[in-house]
């Protein structure tokens, strides 16, 4: 989308190798005549580089997509000054159909912004009603832009898409800013109850002892799924002091159900190029240590 942008637009557009990019090779351009698009695994990386910061504050804007930035990430944006536009879409939607202009996060504001001109954004129930203003519900989208099907679904003929709902979960305030809170194929049901890997994940973000970290659920024969901390330790800092202090975070800011009943030390959580989690190498990492295969787990099952 971005080549089609700047064809349409007459714009330029800059290809750069992320891996040069984070080693501190920065391209020659004038970044205040271009935006710049990462994902918020990118974003953090980058700010480990000093050196970088003020090449990043002098974009024209920064667009943060791809995942859920966690509130510590955007506290860091916003104390170095970087023009951030948190944006929402996906392929089905030719990317954006929201976005946070730079001037109202770097005012405080952390939603993924409003719809586009050209999309229209609803947040439904299961029945597909619109829900109240501040009411978590799916989020349901109107646009031009909306694809026509999957491969597999227009065989047979095909015609343009009106409306996708999509697997995300968030709502709308009054104002009309779109907050997310996770995918419902990601949600666990633990013990009856409903929790979305995101905001555990942005709690323990935020604990200094932790570089990294990756929650999902996994099958449980008494609570149907189990939450399960994959992290990276920061340091040389003890898992046991890690584990604490995570559960010390966490039972100030989410209940109880919510807290990671494993919690599994690695070197890397592993990701693609663009540092999205590769969810089934994950999956299989958690199972080797599950099962022993992998070294001892830290913090067991409570």
């Amino acid at each position: 989308m971005q080549v089609v942008r700047s064809l349409v637009t007459g714009g330029r557009l800059v290809l750069s190798d992320y891996k040069r990019l984070e080693a501190g090779e920065l391209p020659s351009l004038n970044p205040e005549q271009f935006w710049i698009s990462l994902v918020p695994t990118q974003l953090q990386r980058l700010l480990k580089q000093p050196q970088i910061i003020p090449w990043l504050r002098r974009f024209a804007g920064i667009l943060l997509g791809g995942a859920p930035p966690w509130p510590a990430l955007l506290h860091q944006g916003r104390s170095h000054s970087l023009p951030l536009a948190l944006t929402y879409g996906m392929t089905e939607t030719a990317s954006q159909v929201a976005t946070l202009l730079p001037q109202e996060f770097l005012g405080g504001n952390s939603s993924s912004g409003r719809p586009l001109p050209h999309s229209q954004i609803r947040v439904c129930d299961p029945s597909g009603s619109p829900v109240k203003p501040g009411e978590l519900g799916q989020v349901t989208i109107h646009a031009k832009s909306l694809m026509w099907g999957y491969y597999d679904d227009v065989k047979g003929g095909i015609s343009p898409l009106e409306t996708l709902v999509s697997d995300d979960y968030g709502y709308l305030d009054e104002a009309g800013y779109l907050h997310l809170l996770g995918r419902g194929s990601q949600m666990m049901i633990t013990g009856g109850e409903k929790v979305f890997p995101s905001e555990v994940e942005a709690v323990l973000r935020d604990c200094p002892g932790i570089e990294d970290v990756c929650v999902l659920g996994v099958a449980d024969e008494d609570w149907g799924q189990v939450v399960v901390a994959l992290y990276v330790p920061a340091g040389a800092e003890l898992s046991e002091v890690i584990i604490r202090e995570g559960r010390s975070r966490l039972s100030q800011q989410l209940a109880h159900y919510k807290h990671p009943k494993c919690w599994l030390p690695t070197d890397r959580i592993p990701r693609n190029s663009r540092g999205k989690v590769e969810v089934g190498a994950v999956q299989q990492l958690i199972s080797a240590f599950r099962s022993g295969k992998q070294g001892p787990k830290h913090g067991n099952d409570e």
